[in-house]
């Protein structure tokens, strides 16, 4: 990688399925393995991460048009990171927790990316369900990290242990999550 260019260590591709989520999974950990792309010790965590997301978007977020995942390693203020972005066009995040009759429904895009951002909040209502995006949050709180989570009009960002901020602003169809990991 030169200086000041990202390199692809997995290219823009669209899923469909859980099938194509989990084959995309599998390409990038082998491409993290074999050009060694970071320190050893965050590659687990940024495939761990980066399933999840996808198995979100493919089981939560799927249109006829798919989702788009990528993962870029690129320099960063302080040596590489990578830059996750998982987007789909779905329906968003509240209108899936809709789907858990047993929640206090919220009422905009920001209150519902903040309360999915909890432990064991899901729209299945199944109480072992609901620890994904907590667990992401949980793992972007590490320093030098960032998180943006935007669903319909919601966004969430949090910058490493800070708490994290939801606000309202100007809508966007479906769910788009961007992660930079320190490499």
């Amino acid at each position: 990688m030169s200086a000041g260019e990202p390199e692809y260590a997995l290219e823009p591709a669209t899923f469909r399925s859980m099938l194509e989520a989990q084959e995309l999974t599998d390409t990038l950990e082998e491409n993290l393995q074999d050009r060694r792309m970071g320190a050893a010790s965050v590659r687990p965590e940024v495939v761990e991460l980066f399933s999840e997301l996808v198995n979100n978007a493919a089981e939560h977020g799927l249109s006829p048009e798919g989702a788009n995942a990528h993962v870029r390693y690129m320099p960063h203020r302080r040596g590489t990171a990578f830059d996750v972005v998982v987007a789909d066009s779905g329906p968003g995040i509240r209108a899936t927790l809709a789907g858990n009759p047993s929640l206090s429904q919220p009422e905009t895009d920001a209150e519902a990316i903040g309360l999915a951002a909890q432990e064991l909040v899901s729209g299945s209502g199944i109480p072992t369900r609901g620890i994904g995006l907590w667990m992401t949050v949980t793992e972007m709180r590490k320093p030098g990290r960032k998180l943006w989570i935007q669903s319909g009009s919601g966004l969430l960002t949090m910058y490493g242990a800070s708490e994290p901020e939801v606000r309202e602003i100007e809508h966007r169809q479906g769910t788009m999550v961007r992660l930079t990991i320190p490499a």
